[in-house]
């Protein structure tokens, strides 16, 4: 299937191939091209492009989006592609959307055809295709538009040495605008825009709007003074209205999805469009081979430093160095227990629909056939905790470079961290051991009190709060506080196995079959960078726990727990978020020798640190 679209010298092609769908785009240099920023949604791809002229000097410019949505269920593309079709029109007020949706809007008793249509409209898009446009005589492949006339379509017949899809072109004409055109035959057409009603527009709006129009025209026609005082008030009061409609439609969105923080945070970023809502591009001459060098040199460069700080005599943070959390002998796991089907269906189908590189098929392909193949599954899962093993494909990750800050320079190796993507169903294994290890800390009292990081009822909130009143509480008794914020470098990365198995077992209690496969899961690890479609080579992990897995998290907060005893020791504030620490000293103004409590705390920090 292939669309083109004409405009002076413009031709955008959309092929899709069995796997998935490329995008070509052809255009004169005369026209400015710019792809924008790609969007992440899981249930449909899509490719913004944004069309403009250089005689355009306040005319926003054309969008012109392409879209693939994969055969399937579509219990989020609704959702979705209203929250994506919201921000297209937010941006421009002339859209054009083509693609294959795999949506049959031929068929008037389809409930997804019927719900798409619905949503389309009440946003003003026009569906212009009404033919056929595959070889089942279904119409899957659309061209929306919204703001601009879309002219000449045509379905041509099928082909089937080409595709199972018809070729779609259309036209569509955007002028110029020049200051000076062809003054003796000028090019006159007239663009007769669809309705494009916004969610928010409502009645009441739209009657404001009319009596707005109406005193404007009524002005025109007269140039009375008065007259353009009441067009003047009139549009205040309409757009003071329709702002008014579009917060309380936005107010009313979050309070209906206040427990969906995903959807909220994609919201606000939007309506501040703020940059790290944004997935900014890695330059195409930073390879994967760069990423995976400098990322494994800086672990090695890390560790050097750490080894040669290192004491003779005993290795900081072993469990015979004093700042070990006594264990009651009677208190441990020695081995996890095995679920049934029903648990592990639960959790598949609450997890989330991503696809690794390393997966074999996709994440939506095995949560529909789990009926299907759950008892293989659960078979493998179950053979896995209670013999503490952990199958070796399962420990090899997909590392993708994510910049720190959206504001950092892209071309700059050092301003990117690594994630990591692991197979699905490692991940669902992982899940298995986390609620097992999270209860038997939970229930123990394991975790450190003042950690906001990685755990259930807490967040950023909690540290926020915390710290806060803790200080305000010390400034309402007449005393000073000293804050110091310390921030560990490559945290994750750096991870020693040897003394974070000895944690484990030693201060937490984990042993038998459950240290074992603790053991299984931080050994003969090995993970390789893609990016821009290439991959680098593979590298063996010996250093840390993957950023971006299920346990990774936990380990490293349990990793750090002896920390909070150190501080303890000296007797000052502290609170922790992931591997921030905030330590913090309230004390009178004239005693200023009390420092000296704070500056030893962080001497013992430095020592057990190295």
């Amino acid at each position: 299937m292939s669309f083109s679209g004409e405009l002076s010298s413009l031709y955008i092609f959309q092929t899709l191939s069995k796997i998935r769908p490329q995008y070509t785009a052809i255009y004169d240099s005369s026209v400015l091209m710019d792809p924008k920023p790609k969007l992440n949604y899981n249930s449909f791809e899509s490719l913004v492009l944004s069309l403009s002229h250089p005689n355009w000097k306040t005319l926003q410019p054309v969008l012109f989006v392409i879209v693939y949505r994969a055969p399937g269920p579509y219990s989020d593309f609704i959702s979705e592609f209203s929250e994506f079709l919201s921000s297209l029109v937010l941006k421009s007020d002339k859209v054009i959307i083509v693609g294959d949706f795999n949506i049959h809007v031929d068929v008037n008793n389809d409930s997804l055809s019927n719900a798409f249509i619905s949503l389309i409209d009440s946003i003003g898009f026009c569906q212009n295709v009404n033919k056929p446009t595959h070889c089942f005589n279904h119409t899957l492949d659309l061209v929306l538009s919204c703001g601009i006339d879309i002219e000449h379509l045509i379905v041509f017949p099928h082909n089937p040495f080409l595709s199972d899809h018809y070729l779609i072109t259309f036209e569509f004409m955007l002028l110029d605008y020049k200051p000076l055109g062809n003054s003796i035959a000028p090019i006159k057409r007239k663009l007769l825009k669809h309705r494009r009603l916004a969610p928010w527009y409502n009645h009441q709006t739209h009657q404001l709007k009319q009596i707005a129009r109406k005193s404007e025209r009524k002005w025109r026609s007269n140039k009375l003074s008065e007259y353009r005082s009441n067009w003047q008030d009139n549009l205040k009061i309409y757009r003071k209205a329709l702002r008014n409609a579009r917060g309380a439609y936005y107010s009313a969105l979050i309070e209906e999805n206040k427990n969906n923080p995903r959807f909220l945070f994609s919201t606000v970023a939007r309506l501040t469009e703020s940059h790290s809502s944004i997935e900014p591009h890695i330059p195409i001459n930073l390879s994967s081979n760069d990423f995976m060098s400098f990322f494994y040199n800086k672990i090695i460069t890390i560790r050097e430093k750490i080894n040669h700080q290192l004491p003779s005599t005993v290795i900081s943070g072993s469990p015979s160095s004093g700042t070990s959390v006594n264990v009651n002998l009677d208190i441990y796991l020695d081995c996890f227990s095995a679920i049934d089907l029903h648990q592990l269906t639960s959790i598949i189908s609450s997890s989330k629909p991503s696809t690794c590189l390393l997966d074999p098929i996709p994440t939506r392909l095995l949560k529909e056939v789990v009926p299907l193949i759950g008892t293989s599954l659960l078979d493998m899962i179950n053979l896995s905790l209670l013999s503490g093993y952990v199958p070796q494909s399962f420990k090899v990750a997909v590392i993708k470079p994510l910049l720190k800050k959206p504001t950092l320079d892209p071309g700059v190796l050092a301003n990117y961290r690594p994630i990591s993507n692991l197979p699905f169903l490692s991940k669902i294994l992982e899940k298995v051991v986390a609620k097992e290890l999270c209860d038997f800390l939970h229930n123990n009292s394991l975790f450190e009190d003042f950690q906001s990081g990685f755990r259930v009822h807490h967040s950023t909130e909690t540290a926020l709060v915390k710290v806060n009143n803790d200080l305000l509480t010390a400034s309402d008794n007449g005393l000073v506080s000293v804050l110091v914020l310390l921030d560990l470098s490559a945290a994750f990365d750096t991870i020693d196995h040897d003394i974070l198995l000895q944690r484990l077992e030693h201060q937490i209690g984990i042993k038998g079959t459950a240290l074992s496969w603790f053991k299984s899961y931080l050994s003969d690890r090995s993970q390789f960078v893609h990016v821009n479609d290439e991959s680098s080579i593979n590298t063996t992990v010996s250093h840390g726990v993957p950023q971006g897995s299920v346990l990774g998290p936990i380990l490293f907060t349990l990793y750090m727990l002896p920390l909070g005893n150190i501080i303890r020791n000296h007797s000052i504030n502290f609170h922790c978020y992931a591997d921030d620490r905030q330590l913090y000293l309230a004390i009178k103004p004239n005693e200023i020798n009390q420092l000296s409590k704070l500056q030893t705390c962080l001497k013992d920090i430095k020592s057990w640190m190295t």
